[in-house]
């Protein structure tokens, strides 16, 4: 038996967009575009007509076709999000799927504002590495002035490559 949460999800372009665009009565610049949204449940057993009436002032025919794919990628994101959001409003006990208002109104909220994504947490290594960097940066530079025997410029080598590994340490992990 195939996964509830799969079988609920919408799958992307199960709606149909198709249109047709006229010209408006008081502008030869006015183009109403009349969508006509086909929305069929998962189930296929029931179909939905939706009509939505745009006005694109000045649009082509290649903005009229742009204008629809937009439509109907936003139409399928709201699809799946309503979908989401329904499964994780159901109740414990309830298989049978029940998009509501609410679904597509937090749907809605969620593609217009996404939720801030967290940034990852410091481990220990990454804090030693942080106070390491100008730790040994600073001390490279002091040292810098004082290259007068081997050991000074072997003491500033190793200083100056721990303060470039702990660089490019903490590059490697923010980008990863």
């Amino acid at each position: 038996m195939p996964d509830e949460a799969a079988r609920m999800r919408p799958r992307r372009g199960n709606g149909r967009i198709s249109g047709r665009s006229q010209h408006g009565q008081g502008s030869t610049d006015e183009t109403t575009a009349l969508l006509r949204t086909e929305m069929r449940s998962s189930s296929a057993t029931s179909q939905q007509i939706l009509e939505v009436t745009v006005v694109l002032e000045g649009a082509s025919k290649v903005a009229w076709e742009a204008f629809g794919r937009s439509v109907q990628a936003y139409a399928d994101q709201l699809a799946h999000e309503s979908g989401r959001q329904e499964i994780t409003s159901r109740a414990v006990g309830a298989t049978i799927p029940e998009i509501t208002a609410t679904s597509v109104i937090r749907a809605s909220e969620v593609l217009e504002h996404p939720p801030p994504i967290e940034p990852r947490r410091l481990t220990t290594i990454d804090k030693i590495v942080l106070s390491a960097i100008p730790i040994f940066s600073g001390a490279a530079g002091i040292m810098g002035s004082f290259l007068h025997s081997v050991p000074q410029v072997l003491v500033f080598s190793g200083i100056a490559s721990v303060a470039v590994v702990c660089i490019f340490f903490d590059v490697w992990r923010r980008l990863h």
